[in-house]
């Protein structure tokens, strides 16, 4: 078996789904796959390392580049989306269109993510 936790990849999918359905979006807080590998770092209690977290695996894979948490995911299009919205004059209606698409943006990449750690966790089992 790999080390990722299946079901909380799983469990973060199904967030996703709820927040393009028109949910409320908590960050760390209500994701699964956030509270499962997330750890205090040490010195700076408030802050976590999101240790053994396959996103983040996933981004340095893609990218190059050891960022944490869930930069240069579309999770960071959908945080700037709702920061915007105090500064920007659109409609509520416009808003929640933009959110929906960035929430779809992450649907798609957890979605990916899943399907390709499933195949690494086949292809772990067959060794």
């Amino acid at each position: 078996m790999f080390f990722f936790d299946m079901a909380a990849v799983f469990g973060s999918i199904e967030k996703w789904r709820r927040i393009y359905n028109g949910g409320t979006n908590h960050g760390t807080n209500d994701c699964p796959l956030c509270i499962t590998v997330r750890r205090p770092t040490g010195f700076m209690r408030h802050r976590t390392y999101c240790e053994n977290c396959p996103i983040c695996h996933a981004v340095q894979w893609k990218t190059g580049l050891v960022i944490g948490g869930c930069n240069r995911t579309p999770y960071t299009m959908f945080v700037r989306i709702n920061d915007m919205k105090y500064w920007v004059n659109h409609s509520e209606d416009e808003w929640a269109q933009a959110r929906q698409v960035a929430a779809q943006a992450e649907l798609d990449f957890l979605s990916e993510l899943y399907d390709d750690l499933y195949c690494i966790d086949q292809m772990a089992g067959m060794i």
